[in-house]
């Protein structure tokens, strides 16, 4: 819990934080991005800043002027989304995709669908 402007709470969920975290705590140094890096260095810094005595908020602001992880983290996705490599592909495409995966690897081990099976 933290105390915020607010009143005592816990902070929002975050995709983007959850993932820097994910990819610290991996056993992978190679998955671990630079905005993963300012993020450490922010939360040490505003943990700092909060034990000085400023608010939580006050806190935030102020470590990110040094460590944005924000902005970093904006720019590390939008990359991601630019590259046409990395789009997520649009649910209709990726359904039929799974959908046909799904299809081949039943007609591999030889299922058949339940209704089939019930003679229906």
């Amino acid at each position: 819990m933290h105390q915020l402007e607010t009143g005592e709470k816990t902070f929002d969920p975050s995709f983007e934080i959850a993932e820097s975290w994910r990819r610290l705590s991996e056993k992978n140094p190679d998955e671990i991005q630079p905005h993963d890096l300012i993020l450490l260095k922010h939360e040490l810094l505003e943990m700092q800043y909060v034990i000085s005595g400023l608010t939580q908020n006050d806190a935030h602001i102020k470590a990110s002027e040094k460590y944005n992880y924000a902005l970093e983290a904006k720019r590390f996705y939008e990359k991601i989304e630019s590259d046409p490599k990395h789009r997520t592909p649009k649910p209709d495409k990726e359904f039929k995709h799974n959908t046909s995966k799904l299809e081949a690897a039943c007609a591999e081990i030889n299922i058949e669908d339940d209704d089939q099976q019930k003679g229906i």
